[in-house]
């Protein structure tokens, strides 16, 4: 079990590395390369570089507080019954 979870850590690792890197370059090196050289066709337009990881951070949050608030909500039920 120990080598497969290293195997998923670098995985993990390697996929995370390669989406800093390209948002790196997207978001602070692209903005001076001009508009017409050929690199720029692998990027989308430049204000998703701040709208998608807002998005993202909007999505994230409210799936960690939907959890937190179902989970108290089934723990107040569970007590609300052991009380009865």
């Amino acid at each position: 079990m120990a080598l497969i979870d290293k195997i998923v850590g670098s995985v993990f690792i390697a996929i995370g590395s390669i989406v800093f890197g390209y948002y790196t370059l997207w978001a602070m090196i692209m903005p001076f390369v001009p508009k017409d050289a050929a690199i720029q066709s692998f990027f989308l337009p430049r204000k998703y570089a701040v709208i998608l990881p807002f998005a993202l951070l909007v999505i994230g949050l409210t799936g960690i507080i939907g959890y937190l608030v179902i989970s108290n909500q089934q723990q107040a039920n569970k007590k609300k019954e052991k009380s009865t």
